[in-house]
């Protein structure tokens, strides 16, 4: 009976065991040593500091102040370990390890934390936790008692480059001494003087540990190894030199070829490792070249960029196109520094800093946002205030400064002002601690003003005969519904009205006097709400006007109404003068010419004459003539022909009456000729085109002057709006290669810069389309791709189709055909192969499993601009400078050769 008590209250206290230590709150107490068979139960779900979703709690007191270790290194198990302090549920100064040992005995996975911190009388939380079921596991818990003597406190170690002689110092500066005696480099003890040492010098490139001295060794503090390079051997990331905050003087070596970052072709590579957390500034400001500077972190070859800047410095000397970047940094980081210099390499030598800023001790306000808050009177006139959302106020005492008032910070909405409408105002937040202060921003708000008087039709102001009134069509709203009616008025315009009385006479409204911004002018007749258009004008510089001002001349009828509206195009605003000027009606008769039309006497080849014919339904006054400047025409009813002139010639024709009231021109009249129609105006003509090897070589030049439509007229474009009916059409033709690919386009040659190309099988009168496109080659131009998979073979003829879209310009045009691949690609050679951006702006990547041997780009009429010996399998190629455009990207892998067409912003 005893022994199966003994038994079952064991089995109790396993139980209690397991559950306690479930969560935070029923954590299991524990002390220095070796704790075994801990298990973490699945299911717990009750994670607060660790990775996993199940955990096992443990709590340490600490009994003294000193440092704790605490480690699953022998454990045999998956941990993730996490120490914290404060309250269950708000656990602080918490910190996490998982997978750090590598004992090379299966217990790479376990976790371990050493030199934490303790204060006596403190609780401090274990955590041990994970995604799965683990344990049982062994741990340990070991404390070290602090150091009876007071240690020194340091600041950023600085290198004191004497590169002249290939050497430097080490700057050890100190906020503090303590018990410090001296640094040793394990030779030399060099003393503390006006708050820090001096260690060295040494030789460039001479690895030192230098140690902090303290009357009680237990107090030393060991700086580990340090080393600073005399500016040589940094041309790439893997030689680059490890410095310390300070100013140095570099040059870039030409040739060195070892950009990751950049963007230029040679590079200088430093490398810095901070001991604590905070923030860097690196810059050339005073360094007198053109910089490019990036900032990474990671691997040599695999870098991610943290910072980069090029022509940041407006410094005033003549450096504007040296680089800054500040970026905040991590201890134990390494953070690779490279100079790119992006348009000179080699003998540039220039001056550069790093500086490093300790991160803030203070608590700074956090502000979520701040917004105009208006309060407007409907004469425009008011106020705003600015309404500061804060989440966090920070340190007590912190202020929102105007620069006239201040506003305490609290968590909430904190409103300042008011201000006055149309004022600009800063806020700054100032605390205690000028690290924290920082600017909330500048803010401006101004009242809508109210809409000019005559914003609507109703309210038009009445003008008359001579009169030249000002106005504003600035804060008018949408003219009562006439926008975009029809009548030419811009669909976004906004205006003002004004109203004439007709009196018979021929009026004229202008805006020609102003060139505030770009006005039209409209008139209606009729009522408010229901009016008929008579005219618009937008520009009139055929009436002299300058800019982009307006002027419209109209007939009225006395006793009408005009409502004149003076609009902005689109959607502008602005100022202007509008004069009304008048001129009664003639007294005289004018002919009446109802219509004038050319009439052409063309030969074959192109040359000729041209008549005018003037249908004349009134002849006016009698002595009316017609005038071209040359000779003249008695004007009568019926048909007056003029001329002929010659093909090309361009004639102004003028009614010429006794009475100058009514003359008036009939305006310019010209006409050429057709050209005779091109070779390939028709299928029986097409011009062969060569096939090139994998770009396009030999470009054929094209023309579309004096070309008709095709006889397969019935044959439409499916590429195109509309179905895309070929007019003014003309013809080529292309033998498939043996690849059985085919590609062809078109492309600028000076004059034409839009075309729309098909494609054909078969003969006249039976074509298959196989290919259409219109804007699938540069810009406008098009390009057509072909495989077998487009019913082609090789060996097959085919017949291509051009023409100008629209066609309504002629003129000439290059076109091309070349076979994407003259090799058979292997299935493997190019699988896994990449490349990125496209299109691209400044730099063109291209990533391969397989080593590239060669790289060559090509313009689009097959001249090679950039030849690369690559060997590697990542290769940046330099398009910053090249034109915008098409490009051909011919890749050699091994005996494989794959050509890419990418675009250029």
């Amino acid at each position: 009976m005893k022994k199966i008590t003994i038994i079952f209250m064991a089995l109790l206290a396993f139980c209690w065991q397991s559950n306690a230590q479930d969560d935070c709150a029923t954590a299991t107490a524990v002390t220095p040593g070796t704790i075994t068979g801990t298990v973490i139960t699945e299911g717990t779900a009750s994670g607060e500091m660790g990775g996993g979703i199940d955990s096992a709690w443990f709590v340490y007191t600490a009994t003294a102040d000193g440092t704790i270790t605490v480690s699953s290194c022998l454990g045999g198990a998956d941990t993730d370990l996490s120490i914290g302090t404060g309250t269950c549920g708000a656990l602080t100064g918490t910190i996490n390890n998982d997978d750090f040992c590598d004992l090379g005995d299966g217990d790479e996975y376990a976790s371990e934390i050493s030199g934490y911190s303790v204060v006596a009388g403190t609780d401090y939380y274990i955590e041990w936790s994970n995604e799965w079921s683990v344990g049982p596991f062994d741990w340990s818990l070991t404390f070290t008692p602090a150091p009876e003597c007071t240690t020194a406190e340091l600041d950023v170690l600085e290198a004191l480059a004497d590169c002249d002689n290939d050497q430097y110092s080490i700057l050890v500066p100190f906020i503090s001494e303590g018990d410090a005696t001296g640094v040793f480099d394990g030779t030399t003890t060099y003393p503390i003087i006006d708050g820090g040492a001096v260690a060295g010098p040494f030789a460039s490139g001479e690895t030192v540990n230098l140690v902090v001295v303290h009357s009680d060794t237990a107090c030393n503090i060991d700086l580990g190894a340090l080393v600073y390079n005399c500016p040589a051997n940094q041309d790439t990331c893997a030689t680059a030199d490890a410095i310390v905050p300070g100013t140095y003087t570099t040059t870039i070596n030409a040739g060195s070829g070892s950009p990751e970052m950049g963007t230029g072709a040679d590079s200088a590579f430093f490398a810095y490792t901070p001991t604590i957390d905070g923030t860097i500034y690196v810059n050339s400001c005073e360094g007198g070249a053109d910089t490019y500077l990036n900032i990474g972190s990671g691997a040599c070859g695999a870098l991610v960029v943290e910072g980069f800047d090029d022509d940041s410095c407006a410094s005033g000397l003549g450096n504007n196109f040296a680089s800054e970047v500040t970026i905040p940094v991590i201890a134990g980081t390494t953070y690779y520094i490279e100079w790119d210099n992006r348009y000179a390499s080699g003998a540039n030598e220039f001056v550069w800093s790093l500086e490093f800023i300790a991160p803030p001790t203070c608590t700074p306000a956090v502000i979520d946002s701040a917004v105009e808050v208006e309060t407007c009177n409907p004469d425009g006139t008011g106020t705003f205030t600015v309404d500061i959302v804060v989440s966090d106020a920070g340190d007590a005492g912190s202020v929102f400064d105007d620069g006239t008032n201040t506003f305490p910070v609290v968590a909430g909405t904190v409103s300042a002002g008011p201000y006055n409408s149309g004022d600009s105002v800063t806020i700054e937040l100032v605390a205690l601690d000028a690290d924290c202060s920082s600017t909330v921003g500048t803010y401006t708000f101004t009242c809508p003003q109210p809409a000019p008087d005559n914003d609507l039709c109703a309210d038009a102001e009445a003008v008359v005969c001579g009169d030249t009134v000002s106005g504003t069509n600035v804060l008018a709203t949408d003219g009562d519904g006439v926008a975009g009616d029809g009548c030419g008025t811009s669909a976004t315009a906004v205006g003002v009205w004004y109203v004439y009385a007709g009196t018979g006479d021929t009026v004229t409204a202008s805006t020609c006097s102003q060139a505030d911004f770009d006005t039209e002018i409209t008139v209606y007749t009729g009522v408010c709400g229901d009016f008929t258009c008579l005219a618009n004008n937008d520009d009139n510089s055929a009436a002299g006007c300058t800019g982009n001002t307006s002027l419209l001349e109209f007939e009225t009828v006395i006793g009408t109404d005009y409502y004149i509206y003076v609009s902005g195009f689109g959607a502008e605003t602005g100022n202007f003068d509008l004069s009304i000027t008048c001129v009664a009606p003639p007294t005289c008769t004018p002919a009446v010419i109802d219509s004038s039309s050319i009439v052409e006497a063309c030969d074959p080849d192109g040359t000729g004459t041209f008549t005018v014919e003037h249908v004349v339904s009134n002849a006016g006054d009698e002595g009316t003539l017609l005038s071209d400047g040359t000779n003249t025409y008695a004007v009568v009813d019926g048909t007056v022909v003029t001329g002929p002139y010659n093909s090309g010639d361009t004639v102004t024709i003028d009614v010429v009456a006794l009475d100058s009231d009514c003359n008036y021109s009939l305006g310019d009249f010209g006409f050429t000729c057709p050209e005779p129609a091109p070779e390939n105006d028709d299928v029986a003509g097409a011009i062969n085109l060569t096939v090139g090897d994998t770009v396009c070589e030999t470009p054929v030049l094209g023309t579309n002057a004096g070309a008709t439509d095709s006889i397969e007229n019935d044959n439409t474009a499916d590429c195109t709006f509309a179905g895309g009916v070929p007019l003014g059409d003309v013809w080529f033709k292309v033998i498939v290669p043996s690849t059985g690919e085919l590609t062809i386009e078109t492309s600028d040659s000076g004059e034409i810069s839009d075309t729309v190309m098909t494609v054909y099988l078969g003969t006249s009168g039976s074509l298959v389309q196989v290919g259409c496109s219109d804007d699938e080659g540069d810009g406008a131009f098009s390009l057509v791709e072909l495989t077998g998979a487009d019913g082609i073979s090789p060996g097959d003829v085919l017949l291509v189709r051009v023409w100008e879209y629209g066609d309504n310009v002629k003129g000439t045009f290059n076109i091309c055909a070349w076979s994407p691949s003259t090799l058979g690609l292997d299935d493997n050679t190019f699988n896994g192969f990449t490349y990125y951006p496209n299109p691209v702006k400044d730099v063109l990547t291209l990533e391969s499993p397989n080593t590239i041997d060669k790289i060559e780009v090509f313009n689009i009429l097959g001249q090679r601009i950039v030849a690369i010996d690559s060997q590697n399998t990542i290769q940046n190629i330099d398009m910053s400078n090249v034109q915008a455009g098409a490009y051909f990207v011919k890749v050699s892998i091994g005996n494989q050769i794959k050509t890419l067409r990418v675009i250029k912003d």
